[in-house]
């Protein structure tokens, strides 16, 4: 199929009701090169919005032991997620020292918040347009 520009879309501009949970998956070209490149990743990770749990994969095979949650049940059944888990809900769990997810758009901020009062360590997987808005 040849390129054609008009059928390819930059960025998503759907409503909430298009997106629904917002679960937008990263890809493991996303998560090896934060793995490579951080030195200082606390051993014990939580991965608050698992959702096809990539994240967690990625850093199971490097050695790290991770949680796992999520609000939804995206169907994965070779790794532990823990579904119906809204993070922003949720207590820390006991030795949990980080946390590095890709939390949904809308409430990245939210997620963000609550993770500088609860851990010394946390790493976002987020679009780069996420840093654009004035208040950030």
């Amino acid at each position: 199929m040849a390129f054609n520009p008009k059928r390819m879309r930059i960025q998503s501009a759907s409503s909430l009701e298009v997106r629904g949970l917002d679960a937008y998956f990263s890809p493991h070209e996303a998560v090896w090169p934060l793995l490579d490149m951080e030195e200082n990743m606390p051993p014990y990770i939580w991965e608050p919005a698992a959702g096809a749990g990539m994240i967690v994969r990625c850093m199971k095979q490097r050695g790290f032991r991770t949680l796992a949650s999520d609000i939804a049940d995206y169907g994965v059944r070779d790794l532990d997620i823990q579904t119906n888990v809204n993070y922003l809900e949720a207590v820390i769990p006991k030795g949990v020292r980080g946390i590095v997810t890709n939390p949904p758009y809308k409430d990245a901020i939210r997620f963000i918040q609550k993770a500088m009062n609860e851990v010394p360590y946390h790493a976002w997987l987020l679009r780069t347009n996420f840093l654009e808005a004035e208040g950030r």
